[in-house]
């Protein structure tokens, strides 16, 4: 993981969108994630700082990189399930 120090407003690069499967089946894996996680992730696709981000799901800052990551990781371990 990068060492860079996150500043106020500063915005997280996504480590990339799940984009597996259909929007349909994004839509359902979406609704079959945490609540808090699946905040994360669209406030990331609306381009929001993590500032923001932080702000909007009462976390501190330095928590939404990992949020990303395991939201990521959730969705795509929803959405490889529904195709089997």
């Amino acid at each position: 993981m990068s060492s860079r120090i996150l500043r106020r407003g500063a915005m997280i690069r996504p480590y990339g969108p799940v984009m597996a499967g259909s929007d349909g089946d994004r839509a359902k894996a979406m609704a079959a994630l945490p609540e808090a996680y699946a905040r994360a992730l669209e406030l990331r696709e609306l381009g929001k700082s993590a500032a923001d981000i932080a702000a909007d799901l009462d976390v501190p800052v330095s928590a939404v990189p990992t949020m990303f990551r395991l939201a990521d990781a959730k969705l795509r371990t929803i959405l490889e399930s529904a195709d089997e």
